[in-house]
């Protein structure tokens, strides 16, 4: 799990039988892939791939706020 002051991130495990390759589902806060990348790289200190953005939902819709949430898989 990421620091909260860093992004707000969920890591869920996909659970496929994969030899080598770590592949994780983030749950990001209104962030680019480009940014969501870097600020992985820094916790990290390793490379991280994005492969594809799966979806981008509006979780939360209230009137004050409008929160949406992009989840995109990566590769570290």
């Amino acid at each position: 799990m990421l620091r909260k002051g860093m992004l707000q991130l969920r890591i869920e495990f996909r659970k496929r039988k994969e030899k080598k390759s770590r592949k994780r589902l983030f749950c990001i806060q209104k962030a680019s892939a480009f940014v969501l990348s870097l600020k992985i790289e820094m916790y990290y200190r390793t490379f991280a791939f994005i492969q594809r953005i799966v979806y981008t939902e509006d979780i939360i819709k209230t009137k004050i706020t409008r929160t949406i949430f992009t989840v995109v898989e990566i590769k570290i």
